[in-house]
């Protein structure tokens, strides 16, 4: 098969997790000879009187070196903002570009419409390619439309529309997609379906530019697919997931996916903010159906108390209880919750990890 690298941002468990070869996070001593020589060359820059580079753009010159080493004949590269602007779209040889679904998200930078923010996601259309687009609101399929005739770009919408659901349930999906049949998937949420069909017609776009993906290796691709803190269940009684959105269009996937797979059931929430995210909107989506809303105090210039986001989240729910770390917040919510609740910790990656080493630690324990 070919050695395929990945670039993502952030990471839940190790910082790793965001340079992958074959799934294979990167090795720590490889990790190490990549930094150092980016980091002399960083020293270099900045003795020249020119501008400091980003952490981000740093950690993107240590995977470019890195998968130029190993020879990788494939790398997947997720932006880490916009896209125009991003370090990753200093690659140049793009062969497919895909844009999933745009929301209202890091406004201050992208720009408070829907329009500006997808002129910036297309920042990343090269002249001539193939480009894959979530199926959008017209407003932000114009622009990229424009920017793709502009490119002599090749546009592809994916069709949701013959997406039919055989069989689901909390360990995923089986459907069919076109002339695919009993395709199956493990990452929960209907959003989950349509992000599939992007990536089918991704696949599509590709072999049509001469790469061999057999239907095999598409089947075991979906089958196999894993994302940590999507919605994902880190224990069964009482059921705790972890879902690591934190934008309003989050929140209505995240409501979607419990009034499908758990109608009736009140979830308690354990929930943490950075203070420039629209925390007022996902209150308003989610809790007015929770049992209870544990707030968590974020870290950080950009953190949020957990008192402060109490007061905006009352106005939703009367049951909310400030903690201000994460630990004391888990044990406080296993003193609250019953074998038969559905508790949700949802918010910001930057308390997630820690989350999810509680949930298991508590319970271990008998704490």
């Amino acid at each position: 098969g070919y050695k395929t690298g990945l670039y993502i941002s952030p990471y839940v468990d190790v910082f790793n997790e965001r340079i992958q070869i074959n799934r294979q996070y990167i090795p720590d001593e490889e990790l190490a000879k990549a930094t150092e020589k980016v980091k002399e060359k960083a020293d270099e820059i900045i003795a020249e009187g020119k501008r400091s580079p980003t952490i981000f753009e740093l950690v993107t010159a240590v995977a470019l070196l890195y998968f130029q080493k190993e020879k990788c004949d494939y790398v997947v590269w997720e932006t880490g903002l916009g896209g125009r602007l991003d370090a990753t779209n200093i690659v140049k040889t793009t062969l497919c570009a895909v844009i999933t679904n745009i929301g209202y998200d890091h406004t201050a930078i992208l720009g408070n419409t829907l329009s500006q923010i997808a002129f910036e996601k297309a920042g990343i259309i090269k002249n001539g390619i193939d480009v894959v687009l979530y199926r959008q609101t017209d407003e932000v399929e114009e622009v990229i439309r424009k920017v793709c005739r502009e490119r002599q770009a090749n546009l592809y919408i994916a069709d949701f529309d013959d997406i039919e659901v055989t069989e689901s349930s909390l360990s995923g999906y089986t459907f069919n997609k076109g002339s695919f049949k009993g395709l199956r998937i493990s990452l929960l949420g209907e959003h989950q379906l349509k992000n599939a069909s992007v990536a089918l017609t991704a696949c599509r776009c590709l072999i049509r530019q001469g790469v061999v993906i057999s239907e095999d290796s598409i089947r075991k691709g979906f089958m196999n697919a894993k994302w940590q803190a999507r919605a994902e269940i880190v224990r069964e009684k009482p059921m705790y997931m972890v879902d690591a959105g934190h934008n309003p269009q989050c929140a209505q996937a995240l409501k979607d996916m419990v009034d499908k797979h758990f109608p009736g059931i009140r979830p308690v929430y354990i929930y943490g903010s950075l203070i420039d995210k629209d925390y007022q909107a996902v209150s308003e989506i989610l809790f007015s159906d929770a049992k209870a809303v544990i707030t968590v105090s974020t870290k950080g210039e950009r953190g949020l108390t957990a008192q402060d986001l109490g007061e905006t989240v009352k106005n939703y729910c009367k049951q909310v209880f400030p903690h201000d770390t994460i630990k004391d917040a888990m044990r406080f919510c296993k003193n609250y919750v019953s074998d038969h609740d559905l508790v949700i910790v949802f918010g910001s990656l930057t308390f997630l990890d820690e989350a999810r080493k509680e949930i298991i630690d508590i319970y271990k324990e008998g704490r």
